[in-house]
């Protein structure tokens, strides 16, 4: 235990929180284990802090992600599947300190915001990426006009619906996945 104490809440099993089940068993809020006729709150176990410490990894591994997509998505040149490779590549010693799960979410975060972001550089510097290159003769044609602001909206505004949608229909397919073993 943490710093040699144990701290219990006592509280006397009342009805508001002593709640019975269909067979008739007390039932307690989480937390709560019942002794006699004493109701008592048991403190966090390392299991809870284990979980605590790996949201506030994912976490961060979301806030890093998205920063390498900003990177990505407005630097021509540097694109996501090479800051993929370098993780990829880096991957032995960063399983070390983290797991899978996480450089996952890093990938998909820098993914989704890399899809928001790689609209700029391709309507208001003319360098798209590959798969942008037919997309730049319409943003480009509407910066001409003056309305470079509206083009790049317009392709946020596609990002974010195809985004909802792919997001809405991916528990729809799953059942049409194949299971590997």
């Amino acid at each position: 235990m943490q710093g040699g104490r144990l701290i219990w809440h006592i509280a006397l099993a009342s009805q508001e929180r002593l709640t019975e089940n269909q067979v008739g068993t007390p039932t307690f809020p989480c937390g709560f284990k019942r002794f006699g006729p004493l109701t008592v709150r048991v403190p966090p176990t390392p299991h809870n802090i284990i979980h605590t410490n790996m949201f506030l990894q994912l976490l961060l591994a979301i806030l890093c992600g998205i920063l390498a997509g900003i990177f990505t998505g407005l630097i021509p040149g540097i694109h996501i599947n090479l800051i993929s490779l370098i993780l990829l590549s880096l991957s032995p010693i960063l399983l070390q300190y983290t797991n899978p799960i996480t450089l996952c979410c890093f990938i998909i975060a820098m993914s989704v915001t890399h899809t928001f972001l790689d609209a700029v550089p391709s309507v208001f510097l003319g360098a798209p990426d590959a798969d942008q290159a037919l997309n730049v003769l319409p943003g480009h044609k509407l910066l001409l006009e003056g309305k470079g602001f509206e083009a790049v909206k317009l392709t946020v505004i596609g990002s974010l619906l195809s985004l909802i949608l792919a997001t809405a229909l991916i528990p729809l397919l799953i059942p049409f996945c194949k299971i590997i073993d």
